[in-house]
């Protein structure tokens, strides 16, 4: 500040050299609160498909959860020709599941069949592998996969309704360690980054936390 010496004295005013001293510069900087990307996690949908509740519950955001609990389900989705191909090769299946039974019924009753013994054992093995298609293909119509949590948390994000479809690899839930968040704040000036002593952030409510940098 710059005071002419004749204002000076017209003010009555006298110079005395205080104590010195190295004081910090403070700064406010905005900021936001992020995940720890060492405990942070999601939970991303493995196929593309319908989301449906567990149980008539649906997560929510906050709500406490521990690792392997139930989140939701994902019913995969296919197409009207996908589900024609199945269908149809299901009932080619259960037709030659019923054939083979018949046949070997029909070589237990002819005793005198070359290799009989062995044919039998070749239809029925024929007939197990049948058998385990038709299972996979029908549990293929109605399976669901379940969305559990990978750690414990609280939930922080959703992405997500019930009934609500999601593409394939996308997050659905997010989980995150409430004993362990980051706060981001940008500073304007690089040498403000370059310099940091300590900081506190200050909540909406006004509340001080101490901060790690």
């Amino acid at each position: 500040a710059f005071l002419p010496i004749a204002t000076q004295r017209l003010f009555d005013m006298r110079w005395q050299v205080s104590r010195q001293s190295d004081v910090p510069m403070a700064h406010e900087i905005p900021g936001q609160v992020i995940t720890n990307p060492a405990t942070g996690t999601m939970i991303h949908a493995t196929l593309a498909g319908v989301i449906e509740p567990a149980s008539g519950k649906f997560p929510y955001l906050g709500m406490e959860v521990r690792a392997g609990d139930l989140l939701a389900y994902l019913r995969p989705t296919m197409g009207a020709s996908e589900r024609a191909q199945i269908e149809a090769r299901i009932e080619q299946l259960v037709n030659l599941v019923s054939l083979t039974e018949k046949q070997i019924a029909r070589l237990k009753e002819v005793m005198f069949v070359r290799y009989r013994v062995n044919k039998i054992e070749a239809l029925k093995l024929e007939m197990d592998g049948h058998r385990r298609e038709l299972a996979s293909l029908q549990a293929s119509l109605t399976r669901r996969e379940a969305l559990r949590a990978t750690d414990d948390g609280v939930i922080s994000h959703i992405d997500t309704v019930v009934g609500g479809t999601v593409g394939q690899g996308q997050a659905v839930f997010g989980i995150v360690d409430p004993n362990s968040l980051w706060v981001e704040a940008a500073a304007y000036d690089p040498a403000i980054a370059a310099n940091i002593r300590s900081a506190t952030a200050l909540t909406s409510d006004g509340q001080g936390i101490d901060l790690e940098f």
